[in-house]
């Protein structure tokens, strides 16, 4: 695995002076760790460094230092030297921020997607790292930032997360390595932990439980599902972010190889999450209706009725299952 960061990416950072740094939609604590993690980076070597995302700040996510840094699509005002785009995997994932992106003249991709198309300017992707968060604690040691217990924590969150707690079999020694830099650095595990995996919101529970109602496994066994819809947010109270993480459940069934998710966006636009145990490449099965990821974690956005939408996505996670 190269880890060496490319000269191109460095001397755009290094010369420029104000920079538009982005979230991809939905953004998860990789996207918001790497990016919160450089934009804290770049502002110590005095540069000017916006962050914005289309969508709010999970709540689960607001202990990350920088977070209040974050600003909507209508509070970016240029010009940037360059916008910086970590964990993105195509740029239409910046959502309602890209014409904001598509207006600085040079853009920055720095991802560990697979299905990542290397657009932009200058692009790194290396799908053998464990997380986005990996590369940029490369891209700031290159720079020369000091690695304060602030950047730290941003950058032990994205890996931690993305690893799925290094549960994940994109967990890496090197991913662990600098995991390991991160703590030492002053990184809190307890304050992860507790953050993110010791404390939930009572809304949260009765959104999962709704899910959970929902579930089904195809007759074989290989495939299993849960649905929501926005009356099952409305019911359960809960922002649309305490969705994530749902689609596991349904993976941890033995003998499961393809779990899925659908979330109903709007009459005729579903969200579409998939996981897999490891033999059926679900990146594969999202870029069929435009999305992409990881072999094991993926994502796309069908159009369509529910109904629709299941029976074709359900159909090809079947026939990939074997089933």
């Amino acid at each position: 695995m190269n880890l060496e960061v490319p000269a191109g990416i460095l001397g755009v950072l290094r010369k420029g002076r104000r920079f538009l740094a982005v979230l991809h939609e939905n953004p998860d604590g990789d996207s918001l760790g790497t990016t919160f993690g450089l934009a804290l980076a770049l502002s110590s070597l005095g540069k000017e460094v916006v962050v914005a995302g289309g969508d709010p700040l999970p709540p689960a996510y607001a202990f990350l230092p920088g977070s209040d840094r974050l600003r909507g699509p209508s509070e970016v005002v240029g010009p940037f030297d360059a916008a910086i785009l970590p964990d993105c995997a195509d740029l239409g994932r910046t959502g309602t921020v890209r014409p904001a992106v598509e207006s600085c003249p040079v853009v920055l991709n720095i991802d560990h997607h697979g299905s990542n198309d290397r657009f932009g300017t200058h692009a790194w992707v290396v799908p053998e790292a464990s997380a986005a968060g990996e590369l940029v604690y490369h891209v700031i040691m290159a720079l020369g930032a000091k690695m304060t217990p602030a950047l730290a924590m941003c950058l032990y969150t994205a890996i931690v997360t993305d690893t799925g707690s290094f549960h994940y079999e994109s967990t890496t020694p090197e991913g662990l390595e600098v995991a390991a830099a991160l703590v030492r650095a002053g990184a809190s595990p307890w304050l992860l932990a507790s953050r993110l995996y010791e404390t939930r919101s009572e809304s949260s529970l009765r959104l999962l439980a709704r899910a959970l109602n929902t579930l089904e496994v195809s007759p074989r066994g290989k495939v299993s599902w849960v649905t929501l819809t926005p009356a099952d947010f409305a019911a359960a109270a809960a922002p649309e972010s305490e969705s994530d993480g749902i689609v596991n459940y349904p993976r941890q069934i033995a003998g499961v190889e393809v779990a899925v998710f659908f979330r109903v966006l709007g009459p005729d636009q579903v969200r579409v999450g998939f996981r897999s145990r490891g033999r059926v490449d679900v990146a594969a099965l999202a870029a069929r209706y435009g999305g992409g990821g990881h072999t094991k974690a993926a994502g796309c956005v069908a159009s369509g009725s529910l109904d629709m939408v299941k029976a074709a996505v359900l159909g090809a996670a079947l026939e990939a299952a074997g089933e």
